[in-house]
């Protein structure tokens, strides 16, 4: 009996080991199944911006310094001349060794060389021969610009043995340093924030 138990369960596994599944034929009316549709809307919105505006603009200022006056000073040739003893008065000192007195005569020759201002300047003298010095009194003009004047001096001496001329030294001690004013243009730049508005699209979808 126990035999025919056992051989009645190997059959059954062989028999359900050679029976297929069923097959599920299809649903004939099945309709499939579609993704919904997005619809997507662009449109123009006004939103806050903000602007750095910069501008230029321009001022006069008045810049004023001091300003030393350009000059030139030319020495012109020396003259000598005899003023004393006969035939020679009026002649070159060199040309008359029998002359008792002369007169020298130095010419420093100032130019303004500035356009716009006139100065003063101021020379001296000093004149020598042998061991004597003479000091002159200073002269001081005031001269136009690119204008010029002459610094004339001139020294009467008893003249020694050998004949000698004086000599002469003409310094320009003062010269005009005057205040310079002028007008300037500038230009600065000069910035600030503005708020408008700017237009942006939008896109909504549903």
């Amino acid at each position: 009996m126990r035999y025919f138990i056992l051989f009645g369960l190997v059959l059954a596994i062989f028999m359900a080991g050679c029976i297929e599944p069923p097959i599920i034929p299809p649903l004939e009316n099945e309709t499939p199944v579609e993704p919904p549709v997005v619809t997507c809307t662009t449109f123009t919105e006004e939103v806050p911006a903000t602007e750095e505006v910069c501008e230029n603009f321009s001022y006069t200022d008045e810049i004023c310094g001091k300003k030393q006056l350009e000059y030139s000073a030319i020495l012109l040739p020396k003259t000598h001349l005899c003023i004393q003893d006969g035939p020679c008065v009026g002649q070159p000192l060199a040309s008359c060794p029998t002359c008792s007195k002369a007169m020298s005569r130095c010419i420093l020759v100032v130019t303004n060389e500035d356009e716009e201002y006139s100065g003063t300047w101021t020379v001296s003298a000093t004149f020598s021969v042998d061991q004597s010095g003479f000091i002159k009194e200073p002269i001081t003009k005031t001269i136009a610009p690119n204008e010029s004047f002459n610094f004339d001096f001139y020294q009467i001496y008893v003249v020694g043995s050998p004949i000698q001329a004086a000599s002469c030294d003409l310094p320009v001690t003062s010269a005009p340093i005057v205040d310079d004013c002028h007008q300037e243009t500038r230009i600065e730049t000069e910035c600030t924030n503005v708020t408008t508005t700017k237009l942006v699209e939008v896109e909504v979808c549903e």
